[in-house]
C-alpha cells in the first residue's frame, strides 16, 4: 500500500518523490494518474465511467476505474497503477541513479496482481512526453485566461509610457538651470545629429528655459513629483499582477504598500 499524496487546505497535492501540484485556491485538490488524466481527490473521481461521492458517514470508497481510495476528507490513501505493456516498461526495480533516468517511474511494491509505482520529477523539460507537454499547454493557456494576464500586461504598460513623461519633464528642467556652458556640447551635438524639425524643436525649448530659469525650477519640482507618482503607480500595478499569477493575497499592512 503506497501513500500517493494528500490533500491540504492550500488545494495542494504532493505526490511521490515530493512532487508538488498547485492550482487555484477556488480549486480543492488536483491530482494526475498514470495516464495523465486529472482528478478531483476533494469530492469525486472525474475518471471517464467512475464516480465517487463522499458523505459524513462513508470513511472511503474505492474508484471503480483504477482503484484509487480516498478518505472523506479528499486525501488519496491508495494510487494503484496497472502496468500495461507498452505503456509502462520499467527497466529496473532498483532505486539508483541510472534507472530514475532511464524511467520516469519505478516499481515500489505490488498488491494483489497490481504494481505499485511513483512517479520520478523529470531533470530537465526533454524528459517531458508528448502527452505530459500537451498537458503543460492547455494548463498554461487555462492559467493565462484564468489570470487574465492581458489586462495586467496593458495596466503595465500604461503606467510605464505615463512615466514618460514627468522624466522628460524633470530632464529638460535640470538643463534649464544648467548653464549655457554646460548645454553647449548638447546643443551642438543636437544640431549635428538630430532631426530638422525636432531638433529646432529641442534647441529652442532649453534656449528658452535657460532664459527664464525662474520657470525652471518649479517644473524640476513638478517633473520630479510626477516621476514618483508614476512609478508608485507602475509598482503597485506589478505587485497587484504578480499576487493575481501566483494566486496569493496581498498580506502586508497597508503603511508597508501605500509608500510604494
Amino acid at each position: 500500500m503506497g501513500l500517493v499524496g494528500e490533500v491540504s487546505s492550500v488545494a495542494e497535492v504532493r505526490l511521490g518523490q515530493g512532487r508538488l501540484l498547485r492550482q487555484g485556491l477556488s480549486k480543492i485538490g488536483v491530482f494526475r494518474d498514470h495516464e495523465d488524466r486529472l482528478h478531483a481527490a476533494s469530492a469525486r473521481c472525474t475518471h471517464p465511467g467512475g464516480l465517487v461521492r463522499f458523505n459524513d458517514t462513508e470513511r472511503g470508497r474505492d474508484c471503480p476505474c483504477h482503484g484509487a481510495r480516498f478518505d472523506v476528507g479528499g486525501a488519496v490513501l491508495e494510487h494503484p497503477v496497472t502496468a500495461r505493456p507498452g505503456r509502462l516498461n520499467p527497466t529496473s526495480t532498483h532505486d539508483d541513479d541510472t534507472s530514475t533516468r532511464t524511467s520516469p517511474r519505478r516499481i515500489v511494491g505490488e498488491r494483489g496482481n497490481r504494481k505499485v509505482m511513483t512517479e520520478k520529477n523529470p531533470d530537465t523539460p526533454a524528459q517531458l512526453s508528448k502527452r505530459t507537454w500537451w498537458g503543460v499547454l492547455k494548463r498554461t493557456v487555462k492559467e493565462f485566461n484564468d489570470d487574465n494576464l492581458t489586462d495586467w500586461a496593458a495596466a503595465l504598460t500604461y503606467y510605464a509610457v505615463l512615466s514618460l513623461f514627468p522624466g522628460l519633464l524633470l530632464l529638460t528642467s535640470l538643463l534649464g538651470l544648467l548653464g549655457p556652458d554646460a548645454t553647449k556640447s548638447l546643443v551642438d551635438s543636437l544640431n549635428v545629429l538630430g532631426p530638422g524639425e525636432a531638433k529646432n524643436l529641442i534647441v529652442g525649448a532649453i534656449e528658452n528655459l535657460q532664459s527664464s530659469k525662474a520657470l525652471a525650477g518649479p517644473l524640476a519640482v513638478i517633473g520630479v513629483v510626477s516621476a514618483l507618482w508614476s512609478a508608485s503607480g507602475y509598482l503597485g500595478a506589478f505587485m497587484r499582477a504578480a499576487n493575481s499569477i501566483y494566486d496569493t493575497e496581498e498580506g502586508r499592512p497597508f503603511w508597508k504598500v501605500i509608500p510604494l
